[in-house]
């Protein structure tokens, strides 16, 4: 089981990490009475979601005393005690890199004709192979999604082009492909660029509008590494508090960090391959 179905992950309220299982309350409600000092001292991680920030203002000096190690995802304002967070160091298969394709396809507005299911799977096998190729190749410095959205940009010509054209993105997957044949991010591009035949340019636009609020927000300087460890919670004892941005067009980034936080557990527990 893995999560690239077709719909967001409904954000829990409360997930607490044990070695022999995984209990997640799905209120805030139900969240209050399990977080009890008995309980939380038989965790070995915790994940809160704060969508105002009050439970961390509320909860961390606590979590401090029983010696967790606390951080927040701060997507609301990341300058404020926020840990970075790096979607793509996670990837470890394809299905990871569609996880990150889905949630951004879902949780963000691409142009009008992303209403059509053959433009929206276009959309989706085109970053999702642009985040392949990233992972894949790109240097430490352009290990993130603002460097999907400068391929994506890379893309975009204008006027009328000979036959037989190639962009810079269609040699830097064509030379992945010569020094790793039958990688994904090779594969997942062939497959765009047969759905979208001569509407290449008017989805990587769509899919530069989806991405664009990473540069116009500042949040992608805050998304180039990783602070979150969601590998190891429970190694490092972790309460971890989780505040939302408000703003729709950031929307995806939360429901990913749960969607890959459930995928990260299913591997540990030898659920997912």
């Amino acid at each position: 089981m893995s999560f690239i179905d077709d719909s967001l992950l409904k954000i829990p309220a409360l997930v607490v990490l044990r070695q022999t299982e995984t209990t997640v309350c799905g209120s805030m409600r139900d969240a209050v009475r399990w977080l009890k000092p008995r309980q939380v001292k038989k965790a070995d991680a915790i994940v809160l979601s704060d969508p105002c920030g009050l439970v961390y203002k509320s909860l961390a000096a606590d979590f401090k005393r029983m010696d967790y190690s606390v951080k927040m995802l701060n997507v609301a304002d990341f300058s404020d005690r926020s840990a970075k967070y790096n979607p793509i160091s996670y990837i470890k298969s394809e299905a990871d890199i569609l996880v990150i394709a889905l949630a951004i396809i879902r949780g963000t507005k691409g142009h009008a004709d992303s209403g059509n299911i053959r433009f929206l799977t276009a959309e989706k096998l085109l970053i999702a192979s642009l985040i392949g190729y990233v992972h894949d190749a790109a240097s430490e410095d352009d290990f993130n999604l603002c460097s999907v959205l400068a391929m994506l940009r890379n893309m975009i010509s204008s006027g009328d082009l000979p036959d037989g054209y190639k962009t810079a993105v269609d040699y830097m997957i064509e030379t992945k492909e010569e020094i790793s044949p039958g990688s994904s991010c090779a594969s997942l591009y062939a497959q765009f660029k047969d759905l979208a035949g001569n509407g290449k340019n008017k989805v990587a636009a769509s899919c530069i509008k989806r991405l664009l609020p990473l540069e116009t927000t500042g949040i992608g300087e805050h998304m180039t590494n990783d602070e979150l460890g969601l590998n190891s919670l429970q190694i490092d004892n972790t309460a971890l508090f989780v505040r939302s941005n408000p703003c729709p067009c950031l929307k995806f980034i939360i429901p990913l960090i749960y969607m890959q936080l459930f995928n990260i557990i299913g591997r540990q527990s030898k659920l997912l391959p």
